[in-house]
């Protein structure tokens, strides 16, 4: 694993868990990717509040920079490549703000981590 590298000036940071193989494809705005997520807030010790991986779920699909998303997870996917794994660690301001997100007890302003596996790209 790599240390932690900011993304821009967005205040999400990525550390490299798996990287891709040599000349994996980049992702660009608007490919749709499909991706493994585990999503933590960031407390101490994080907490575990989704996962594509756990019984029931599957991989989750979206167009990239497209505003599907939060802002955060747009960000951290324009970073990534097919087959890379990172974990990435998304300011309130670049996730669900002050609004939180009840559904998954994310409370107001709360700092996230999510891990993501980029599984694959425009369906490839």
């Amino acid at each position: 694993m790599s240390g932690p590298q900011a993304l821009g000036n967005s205040g999400v940071t990525k550390e490299l868990i798996k990287a891709a193989e040599p000349g994996a494809a980049s992702v660009s705005k608007g490919n749709d990717v499909t991706v493994h997520c585990t999503g933590f807030l960031a407390t101490e010790p994080p907490q575990k509040f989704w996962s594509t991986r756990d019984e029931g779920q599957t991989p989750f699909s979206f167009p990239v920079d497209m505003g599907k998303v939060i802002k955060g997870w747009d960000i951290a996917c324009m970073s990534m490549k097919k087959g890379e794994s990172a974990r990435f660690v998304i300011p309130s301001r670049m996730g669900y703000g002050r609004r939180g997100f009840a559904a998954w007890k994310i409370p107001p302003d709360a700092e996230l981590i999510f891990e993501i596996e980029l599984l694959t790209i425009n369906g490839q």
